[in-house]
This record gives structure tokens, sequence and C-alpha cells, in this order.
């Protein structure tokens, strides 16, 4: 699945739109996240980055863990 997003809002909705609005995410070192608590989280681990007026950047590197 690819996100075509150019704003938070953007990303959030695509998120919320491909898997529902009660939805958990989780990570290796966090769980139990909200969207927003999410975005944050992806935001503060370089795993997104926004640029000029918001736009969001998805870091092509971005892998699973194990």
């Amino acid at each position: 699945y690819s996100f075509h997003v150019s704003r938070k809002a953007d990303f959030i909705q695509d998120i919320t739109a491909q898997f529902g609005t009660d939805v958990e995410f989780h990570a290796c070192s966090a769980s139990g996240m909200n969207i927003e608590e999410a975005y944050d989280f992806l935001l503060q681990r370089g795993k997104i980055s926004l640029h000029a007026e918001e736009a969001v950047g998805i870091a092509p590197d971005m892998t699973m863990c194990d």
C-alpha cells in the first residue's frame, strides 16, 4: 500500500480510510497508538518528514521490525 498525501490531515485521512477509526498501531518500541500518536511517533523516528507547507514525506528506507 502506498500513501499519496501532502499534509498531515491527508495522511490521517488516508490511514483512517484504509484501516478505520478504531485501529491501534504498533511498532517495535511502542504499541496501542491511535493515528495521531502513530503520526507523531513516525515523525519523531524520522520515518516520515514534513516539508514546506506541512507536506509529508515517507522515508524510502522504512522497514518492518522483526
